[in-house]
C-alpha cells in the first residue's frame, strides 16, 4: 500500500503542477483575466506545498491508515481542477479569438473589406494628431464613381457590388504601405496619405484616377466593364492650423475633399480636383450636376 499511496500522491503533484502551468499561460496570453489567474496559481502553488509535505510524510512506513483514502482523494481533486481549467482556458481564448474576428470585421467595410466609415474617422483623427505632432503634411482624398447608377440601373445591383470590390482591390494595390483607403458611402471612398505635400497627394490621386480609368473590371456581367471616378484632394497643412481638436480638424478635410471633388464631378468628371479657398463652389450646387 505505500507505494501506491506515494505514487498518488506523486500523480496528484503532477496534475496540480500541470494545473499551475495552465493558470500562468492564462495570465500572459488572456489579459481580461489576469486578476483571476494570478490568484488561481497562488492557490495551486499553495496546495503544491501541501503536496510535497504529503508526499515526505508518506514516503516510509508505517502508512497511516487514512493514507490511501486521502491520496486517492488528492488525485482524483487534482485531475479535476488541471481538465476544469483546462477547459475554462480553452473557452475563454476561443472566446478572445471570436472577439477579435468581431473586431476587426468592424472596423472593415463588410462588402468591399476596404475599411469601415468608422474606422476611416478613427485613423484620420489619429493622423490628424500625429501630423500635428511632426508638423509633416497630410493628404485627404475622395473618390466617387461616375454615372455609378447607370451601372446599377443596367447591369443590376449585383455587378455594381462586385464593380465596387473591384475597385477597392485596384486601389488598394497603388497605396503604399502606411496609407489608409476606406468606404464611406454607398460609391464613396476615402484615402488617407501620411506625411504627403501637395504635390505628391496630386501625382498619386492622378495616378489613380488613370489607372482606374484604364481597367477593365471583370464581373458576372457578359462584358468587362469600365468605369471612371472623379477624386477631390484636401491638404492638412499642420503650421496653418490655430485649433487643436483633432476630430474638428479631419472633418474639415473631409469636408474640403468632398466639396473639390464636386467640383471635379461639375468640371466633367474623370479628373482630379484640389480644394482651395478662391477655387471652392457651392457645394449644393455642385453635388446637384453629380
Amino acid at each position: 500500500m505505500q507505494y501506491l499511496v506515494f505514487g498518488l500522491y506523486v500523480l496528484a503533484l503532477i496534475a496540480q503542477g500541470a494545473a499551475v502551468l495552465i493558470c500562468i499561460s492564462g495570465f500572459r496570453y488572456l489579459k481580461r483575466f489576469r486578476m483571476s489567474w494570478a490568484v488561481l496559481s497562488l492557490g495551486l502553488l499553495l496546495m503544491l506545498g501541501r503536496r510535497f509535505g504529503a508526499i515526505w510524510i508518506f514516503h516510509e512506513p508505517p502508512v497511516p491508515s487514512f493514507a490511501l483514502f486521502d491520496s486517492g482523494a488528492s488525485f482524483v481533486i487534482s485531475l479535476l481542477l488541471f481538465f476544469g481549467l483546462f477547459t475554462v482556458r480553452r473557452a475563454l481564448i476561443e472566446l478572445n479569438n471570436k472577439n477579435k474576428e468581431l473586431d476587426a470585421l468592424n472596423r472593415l467595410d463588410s462588402l468591399t473589406h476596404a475599411i469601415s466609415r468608422s474606422e476611416i474617422m478613427r485613423l484620420g483623427v489619429l493622423e490628424i494628431e500625429r501630423s500635428l505632432r511632426t508638423r509633416m503634411p497630410m493628404a485627404v482624398i475622395e473618390l466617387d464613381i461616375d454615372h455609378f447608377k447607370h451601372i446599377n440601373d443596367q447591369y443590376g445591383h449585383q455587378v455594381g457590388d462586385e464593380i465596387l470590390k473591384s475597385l477597392t482591390q485596384s486601389c488598394q494595390t497603388m497605396l503604399r504601405a502606411n496609407d489608409f483607403f476606406g468606404r464611406v458611402g454607398g460609391e464613396e471612398f476615402v484615402i488617407l496619405l501620411p506625411d504627403t505635400t501637395q504635390s505628391r497627394a496630386m501625382d498619386a490621386a492622378e495616378r489613380i484616377r488613370a489607372s482606374v480609368a484604364a481597367i477593365e473590371h471583370i464581373t458576372s456581367a457578359a462584358q468587362p466593364i469600365r468605369i471612371t471616378i472623379s477624386l477631390g484632394v484636401s491638404i492638412f497643412e499642420p503650421a496653418q492650423i490655430q485649433s487643436f481638436n483633432q476630430e474638428s480638424l479631419f472633418k474639415q478635410q473631409l469636408e474640403r475633399a468632398d466639396q473639390a471633388m464636386y467640383r471635379a464631378k461639375h468640371a466633367g468628371r474623370n479628373c482630379v480636383s484640389i480644394w482651395d479657398d478662391c477655387a471652392a463652389i457651392d457645394e449644393a450646387t455642385s453635388k446637384g450636376t453629380a
